[in-house]
Order: structure tokens, then sequence, then C-alpha cells
């Protein structure tokens, strides 16, 4: 489904971050990601004018699989992982 991937991790943070505050902790960093990547890939996407852009994208979506894997095996171990690329909008 497109747009999944954004919008079940955001309704999921939403209604339960004042019930648990470890999902709150997560959920925020993985919004804080999500609109990195977005931004990276607007970047990604005018650059493609200077031939550098398509590669930019498909680092982009080695590093979002690579990067979801890691938080959700750290998340299911109970331990805090910041992604290393991610702006930090919320904190």
């Amino acid at each position: 489904m497109p747009g999944a991937g954004f919008v079940l991790p955001v309704i999921m943070w939403a209604t339960t971050k004042d019930q648990v505050i470890e999902v709150d902790r997560h959920g925020k960093m993985i919004f804080n990601w999500m609109i990195s990547l977005f931004i990276y890939s607007i970047i990604s996407t005018i650059l493609i004018i200077l031939g550098v852009g398509l590669l930019g994208l498909l680092v982009l979506a080695l590093i979002n699989v690579i990067f979801i894997l890691i938080g959700a095996v750290r998340a299911n171990d109970g331990i805090f992982w910041r992604y290393p690329l991610s702006i930090r909008f919320f904190k």
C-alpha cells in the first residue's frame, strides 16, 4: 500500500504516545527520520539534473530499509536507537 509506511507509524504514535513513554520516544525518532528522508529525497530529485540525484535516491532507499530494520530490532530489544542521518525536528 503506497503511503502505509508513513501513515501507520504516525497513527500508532498518535494513539499510544500518552500511554507508553517509550512509544513516544520511538515515534518521534521515526517521524524525524521520515521528514529527513523526505527532505533528502527532494534534494536528490533536484540533483537528477546534475546526474547524481538518481544515485542519491538509490542510496536513500537502501539506507531507509537498513535503518528501519535496525530500528525495529533495537526497539524490540528495548533499546532506543537514533537514526544517524535524522534531523531532530521533535525532541
